[in-house]
This record gives C-alpha cells, structure tokens and sequence, in this order.
C-alpha cells in the first residue's frame, strides 16, 4: 500500500472512531437510564399497585408462565371452588404499573416531547408557501429523527411514508387536492400535524 493510501486509511480512522464512540456512549446511556427507571419501578411501583389490588407476590416460572383459557378451566376445576374464588387477576396490577410514573419517568417523557418540538417548529418554519410539498415536509421531519437514532413511535398509515403534516383548511385549495403527497402548501393554509417519536420506552404525540 502506498503511503497516500495508508495516510487516507489513518485519517478515515481517526475520524470515525470518535463518532463511533459518541454513539456507543448514547446507546450505553439510554440503556442505563431505562434500567434506572426499571428498578425505581419496581422498587416504588409495583408494590404499592398489588397491594391496592390485594394481589400478593406468587412464585414465577417464565417459561410456563400464562394460562390458555382451556388451562385456567382445567385448574379451577382442579382446585375446587374454595380455591379457586383466590384467583385474582394481574390486569389491574399491570394497568397500575404503567400508569404510576416515577420521577425519571416524567423527565425522560418531557425531554421526548421537546425533541419532537423541536423538530416540528422547525420544519414547520422551513415551508414555503408556493413551492414545499406535504411530503417534503415530513420526510425532512422523518429524516431528522434517524439523524438523532430515534425512530417514529407508531407506523404511519401509509407504508414507507413519513408522518405528513395535514392541511385542515385551504382558502384556494379544495379538500381532493390538500389530501396529496405532493400538495404544495399555499398561504393562508391552517396545517395540522400528528406525529410521534419513540424515545427509550415513550412514545410522544403531539399536533401542530
């Protein structure tokens, strides 16, 4: 190899290995921050949530855990009904572990929401009337999120289409045109916008 080569492979090095690590060092840290969240969870949480279901702790198999309908039938009938009226429900337990938040919880939520913020009041600010297109838009937006490793929170409705943001009404323009791709905003237009990011465990929402 000549020595222009080996100085170009040394430079290619040398620039990739700090991105490569800023990236594996964000990687590390959203994995540290969800195994925080975890653990307050089920250290703050999940006790509080049996206990106001009067659901104790029972021992855990996972690998057999979940009942068909047909085994819970054959293990009622197995137990005989004073036993079987003991059986209590883990819906509600699971239901209140989600929706009781913990502290680094909210934070992370927050942060969520003001990346999405921030790219939609930015993408909002780069239309031009006469001239940006519905799609332009959003594959902007779309793009600026695989920028930041974050993917959408739910697909859009349409495949491989990014989120659009909407058109609710036009002065010049009717409802068959603003519901393309490719309709060119125009002045006056009132944009709507549903989009969502998906950030560690959250998925934000939000319309603009």
């Amino acid at each position: 190899m000549s020595k222009i080569g080996v100085l170009t492979l040394f430079c290619t090095f040398i620039v990739l290995v700090p991105v490569f690590n800023a990236s594996a060092q964000k990687s590390k840290q959203r994995y540290e921050i969800l195994r925080l969240i975890r653990q307050e969870k089920l250290d703050l949480v999940l006790p509080g949530a049996m206990r106001d279901n009067n659901v104790d702790m029972s021992t855990t198999l996972p690998i057999a855990n979940g009942l068909s309908h047909t085994a819970y039938l054959s293990m009622t009938k197995a137990l005989g009904e004073k036993y079987s009226s003991r059986i209590v429900s883990a819906e509600n337990v699971i239901t209140d572990f989600r929706v009781r938040r913990v502290q680094r919880e909210i934070i992370e939520f927050s942060n969520a929401c003001e990346i999405q913020r921030q790219i939609m009041d930015e993408a909002l600010r780069r239309i031009k009337p006469g001239i940006t297109t519905r799609e332009e838009t959003g594959w902007w937006a779309q793009d600026q999120l695989w920028a930041l490793g974050l993917p959408p929170s739910y697909e859009a409705a349409t495949l491989h289409l990014p989120y659009l943001p909407g058109v609710s009404h036009s002065e010049v323009s009717d409802r068959s045109a603003t519901g393309q791709p490719g309709y060119v905003f125009q002045r006056g237009d009132f944009v709507s916008w549903d989009m969502a990011i998906g950030y560690l465990n959250f998925g934000s929402g939000e319309n603009g």
